[in-house]
């Protein structure tokens, strides 16, 4: 009886099947840098770290493409570009770990965004998928720029939300930070 037992157990982890998770060394980067991020359509976590290193790691809930996945990572002085690899519908997740202090300008085809615990300029251009940035208290920010053709902004902090069909969202302040975000379809969340 054990042996159907352990049959079927394997057979459901075959179906669910976990993620298969790999990536590379860490990059010394330094805080206060400015990272680009040319991203392949997937998702997208981003974190900020109190260390002086970049590191990025990846996983697909579809096996096969374990070894289609890639990213690299260059640094030149305090600027450093990211680059993703994931064909369409490969079920990836890239984890992205950035000083917590850096300026960011993503360019994402499509996929969801998350960007957490970074302190800094922000640019965000994407054609669809959803958006959410922890941007910590307003008065950090000189300027915030936000659009979505198709879609909701959500921005507490700033005291503005809308939805519908070509949404914009413009907010001035005293900060040194710009937040410029460009969806055509998704929702943004600032918060």
């Amino acid at each position: 009886m054990k042996f159907p037992m352990l049959a079927l157990a394997a057979a459901l982890l075959a179906v669910s099947g976990p993620t298969q998770s790999t990536g590379f060394p860490d990059r010394a980067f330094t805080h206060g840098g400015s990272v680009r991020l040319n991203l392949a359509a997937a998702a997208y976590h981003l974190r900020g770290r109190e260390d002086d290193r970049i590191q990025v790691r990846w996983s697909s809930s579809k096996p096969a493409m374990k070894d289609r996945l890639h990213a690299d990572v260059e640094v030149k002085g305090a600027r450093a570009v990211i680059w993703t690899i994931a064909p369409h519908n490969s079920g990836a997740r890239f984890d992205i770990d950035l000083p917590s202090r850096c300026d960011l300008d993503v360019d994402l085809n499509a996929g969801d965004l998350e960007v957490r615990n970074i302190e800094g300029n922000k640019n965000v251009s994407m054609w669809a998928g959803d958006v959410t940035i922890d941007v910590g208290k307003a008065e950090l920010y000189r300027r915030v720029e936000a659009s979505v053709r198709f879609g909701d902004i959500s921005a507490p902090p700033f005291n503005r939300s809308t939805g519908g069909i070509f949404r914009s969202l413009s907010w001035s302040g005293s900060g040194k930070y710009i937040v410029r975000a460009k969806l055509f379809a998704g929702d943004l969340k600032l918060r």
